[in-house]
């Protein structure tokens, strides 16, 4: 016969420790994760993400600060440049018809590639990748898996997952951390979820047709050697500029000429070597 207290025991029995269970794998959950492997590299960590796989976001473009994030704390510079598309300032591609690639669209954007690069992300991709980097540094990532109770305290918080066909699972951890975003998941268990009237967002997207071709002589001109929009670089053609064998030393050649004026050598230095 089994009692209360034999079940008591069994789950205790069957608890698993870590030092911290963050739910939500996706971004803000994973990069947790995988700082804190980094950080501490002998800290268990479990992952809790109740998707099986990310879905797309629209209008995921990096800020400068964001991207120096990206860059120089999580590392990835390269995955980026690799995976993502380079930012420069604002971007247009139009297209004739459907079924067009990328570097098939007419593009405008600005002249100058910047110091410091940013991206516009496809989030999925992205967020996988992170995750995937959290596995490999040594976390424990439970995936599909829902959180069906929490008991939080101190000094440790009990989380009772399930994942997709399995039994339940209790990890008592030290800390909790919600990496869910703007669902707010933990935020809304414990009743701390607040709406702000006094900051609405909102976010506005258009498509048009029937415009006129930018590369085309209507609004450049008959004559190629002279357009007209002659001050509009296609951020396309001065990518492949870029990339088409300028040296280090005349990029840092022309930062100089760009900010001889400056009489502090240290920022100097930077506009010099930013690049």
């Amino acid at each position: 016969m089994t009692t209360a207290q034999d079940t008591a025991q069994d789950r205790v029995m069957r608890t698993e420790p870590f030092d911290v269970v963050v739910v939500g794998g996706a971004f803000s959950g994973a990069a947790t994760a995988l700082l804190l492997r980094r950080r501490l590299p002998d800290a268990r960590i479990a992952v809790v993400e109740k998707r099986e796989r990310f879905d797309r976001k629209v209008g995921e473009a990096t800020v400068e600060l964001s991207a120096y994030f990206l860059h120089h704390v999580l590392g990835l510079h390269d995955y980026l440049s690799r995976e993502h598309l380079p930012k420069h300032g604002l971007r247009f591609w139009f297209t004739d018809g459907p079924g067009r690639r990328l570097d098939e669209m007419t593009e405008i954007g600005p002249r100058e590639v910047p110091a410091l690069p940013a991206f516009q992300l496809d989030r999925a991709k992205l967020d996988e990748h992170l995750l995937a980097l959290a596995r490999e540094a040594g976390c424990t990532v439970l995936r599909p898996a829902r959180v069906e109770s929490v008991e939080t305290g101190w000094p440790s918080t009990t989380v009772v997952v399930r994942e997709d066909g399995k039994e339940p699972r209790t990890l008592e951890a030290r800390w909790l951390v919600d990496g869910t975003g703007r669902e707010g998941w933990l935020a809304s268990r414990l009743g701390l979820r607040r709406l702000l009237p006094q900051h609405p967002t909102a976010a506005a997207w258009g498509r048009w047709r029937n415009i006129n071709d930018m590369d085309g002589p209507l609004l450049r001109g008959p004559d190629p050697r002279h357009p007209r929009l002659g001050h509009v670089a296609p951020a396309r053609r001065l990518a492949e500029r870029w990339q088409s064998g300028r040296s280090r030393r005349t990029r840092n050649a022309e930062y100089r000429q760009r900010y001889r004026g400056f009489e502090s050598l240290p920022l100097r230095h930077y506009f010099c070597t930013a690049v």
